[in-house]
C-alpha cells in the first residue's frame, strides 16, 4: 500500500490572515460588551453597592454636632442724676452696631480659643486628630453669633460646648464691654446666650449626623457596575476569542460562510455537546447552513466537489455542521456522499437516523488495500449516502495518506455530486491536513466562545502548508443577532 508523507509539502498559497486585527470601538463594540455581559455588571454593582452600604452604616464612625448661640446687644455707660455711672443694655432694633461687634468678635473668639487653655487641651485631645480650628465654625447673622461645635466624639462635644457657652460672653464683655469705669456715653456689646446646655439636657441640642447608607449603596451600585465595564471593556479588547463573525471577518480574509445559532431549547443539539437527529435544527440555523450548501454544491453538469471539514479545538461542532450541510444538500437533489474522517474518534453515525450507513472509511479502506470492493450503501435518493462506523482505528495518519484513500475518492467522484469529509480538529493532530491533495476545499468551523484566533491562526497555517484552500469559515453556537 502506498503512502506518502504526513503534511505534503507543496507551495503554500496567499494567506488567508488579515495584517491588521485591531478592534474597532464604537457604540457596537462598547453595546456588545454590555449585552453580553450585563447580568455580571448587575452582580458586580449589587456586590460593591452592598459593601459600601454595609460600611457606611455599620464602620463608619457618626459625628455629633451642638450649636451655640448668642444676642449681642449693644451697652451704653449713662451717668445718672446722682452722678452714679450705669451700663444700660439697648433694647432698641438698631443692630448695625452688634452686628459689627460679631464681626470682630469672631477675631477675637479665634485668638482667645487658640491662647485659652481648656478649651485648647479639650481641642488637642479630640480623638482622631481633630484639631481645634476643625470643630468650631463661627458665623454671624446680624446681631446674632452662631457657634457650631462638631466631632466624632459626644463627650468632647457636648464638653467644648458648655466650654464656648461660657467663654463667649468673658471674651465679649473682656474686649467689647463697657463697665461703670467708663466715661459717660462709652458704648460696647454683651452676649446673652440664647440657650443653656444644662447638665442632663444634652440631648435636645445634640444632633447626631451619619451618612445616609441607601445613597452610599447607590453610589456603590453604580461605581461596581462602571468598574466592571471598564475591566470587561480592557479583557475584550487583549482576548483573541472569537466572539462573533465580526471577529472572523476582522481577522481573516476567508469569507464567513454560516453561523449555528445557540438556542435555549437545545435544538442545536449537537453543537451543544449532545447526540441527537440532524432534522431537530432551528430554522435561523437551516437558512445559515443553506448559504453554505449553496456554496458547495455547485451547478449542474459541474465537476464533483470534495470538501474536507475540520476546526482549531474539540468539540466545535463540526460533525453537526457536516452532517447538517449533507442533508440539506439532498433535499436540493444532490447526490451527496459523508465521510467520517476523524478514524480515532468516529461520531458521524450518530447524527443519522434511518439513512443508509455503510462501513466506516477505515473498514473500506482496509478492503481496498486486501484487494477488495467497495460496497457502497444504498437508500432514499432524497437523503445523503453515509460511510461511518463505530470502530475507531489507530492508524489514521497512515490511511488517510494512502494511496486507497486517492482510489476511493476517485470511485466516489463518478457516483457523486458533492462528498463532505469530516475531518478531526487541528488542534488535536494534523491528520485534518494529511488528504489535502484529494480536497478541493476546506471549510473551517469555528466556535463562538471556544475558539481563538490563535489557535485558527495555528490550523491556517497547517492547511496552507500542505497547499489547501480554505474556502471560509462557519461559526457554530453563534449569539442571534
Amino acid at each position: 500500500m502506498a503512502t506518502t508523507s504526513a503534511v505534503p509539502a507543496i507551495a503554500a498559497r496567499e494567506s488567508v490572515m488579515t495584517e491588521s486585527r485591531e478592534r474597532r470601538v464604537d457604540g457596537v463594540f462598547l453595546w456588545r460588551i454590555f449585552r453580553r455581559n450585563g447580568i455580571c455588571l448587575v452582580l458586580a454593582g449589587l456586590l460593591l453597592g452592598c459593601a459600601a452600604g454595609f460600611l457606611c452604616f455599620f464602620v463608619r464612625r457618626p459625628s455629633y454636632t451642638v450649636e451655640v448661640g448668642f444676642l449681642l446687644r449693644t451697652t451704653r455707660v449713662e451717668q445718672t442724676a446722682d452722678g452714679e455711672n450705669v451700663s444700660i443694655a439697648s433694647d432698641a432694633t438698631d443692630t448695625a452696631g452688634a452686628a459689627d461687634a460679631a464681626q470682630t468678635l469672631m477675631a477675637l473668639l479665634r485668638e482667645a480659643y487658640a491662647k485659652d487653655t481648656l478649651i485648647a487641651e479639650m481641642g488637642q485631645n479630640a480623638v482622631h486628630g481633630e484639631a481645634l480650628e476643625d470643630m468650631l465654625s463661627l458665623t454671624a447673622e446680624g446681631p446674632v453669633l452662631r457657634v457650631t461645635v462638631t466631632g466624632k466624639e459626644r463627650e468632647t462635644v457636648v464638653a467644648l460646648a458648655r466650654a464656648v457657652e461660657y467663654t463667649v460672653p468673658d471674651v465679649t464683655a473682656h474686649y467689647l464691654g463697657v463697665d461703670t469705669d467708663c466715661a459717660p456715653g462709652s458704648t460696647g456689646c454683651r452676649a446673652e446666650a440664647l440657650s443653656r446646655i444644662c447638665e442632663g439636657q444634652e440631648a435636645a441640642f445634640l444632633v447626631q449626623d451619619r451618612a445616609d447608607w441607601r445613597i452610599s449603596a447607590l453610589v456603590g451600585f453604580f461605581g461596581g457596575v462602571v468598574i466592571a465595564y471598564v475591566v470587561l471593556f480592557v479583557w475584550t479588547l487583549c482576548e483573541d476569542t472569537v466572539r462573533s463573525a465580526e471577529d472572523l471577518r476582522r481577522c481573516y480574509r476567508a469569507p464567513v460562510i454560516g453561523a449555528v445559532f445557540a438556542t435555549t431549547d437545545g435544538r442545536t443539539s449537537k453543537v451543544q455537546g449532545e447526540k441527537k437527529a440532524v432534522g431537530d435544527t432551528s430554522a435561523r440555523s437551516d437558512r445559515e447552513i443553506e448559504r453554505l450548501a449553496i456554496l458547495l454544491r455547485g451547478g449542474e453538469g459541474s465537476p464533483c466537489r470534495v470538501m474536507g471539514f475540520t476546526s482549531d479545538c474539540r468539540r466545535a461542532g463540526v460533525t453537526a455542521t457536516v452532517a447538517h450541510t449533507a442533508e440539506v444538500l439532498a433535499r436540493m437533489n444532490r447526490r451527496v456522499l459523508v465521510v467520517d474522517g476523524n478514524l480515532k474518534h468516529p461520531t458521524l453515525h450518530t447524527f443519522f437516523d434511518g439513512t443508509a450507513k455503510g462501513s466506516g472509511l477505515a473498514d473500506v479502506l482496509e478492503s481496498l488495500a486486501s484487494g477488495g470492493r467497495v460496497g457502497w450503501p444504498t437508500g432514499n435518493s432524497d437523503r445523503p449516502t453515509v460511510m461511518a462506523g463505530e470502530r475507531a482505528s489507530h492508524r489514521s495518519a497512515e490511511l488517510l495518506s494512502s494511496a486507497d484513500l486517492s482510489e476511493l475518492l476517485r470511485l466516489a467522484r463518478n457516483r457523486f455530486d458533492v462528498i463532505l469529509l469530516d475531518l478531526p480538529g487541528l488542534g488535536e493532530s494534523v491528520d485534518a491536513a494529511i488528504p489535502a491533495e484529494e480536497m478541493d476545499g476546506y471549510i473551517l468551523v469555528a466556535r463562538c466562545g471556544r475558539s481563538h484566533t490563535e489557535t485558527l491562526d495555528a490550523s491556517c497555517e497547517i492547511l496552507e502548508r500542505a497547499g489547501a484552500s480554505v474556502w471560509g469559515f462557519v461559526l457554530t453556537a453563534a449569539s442571534k443577532p
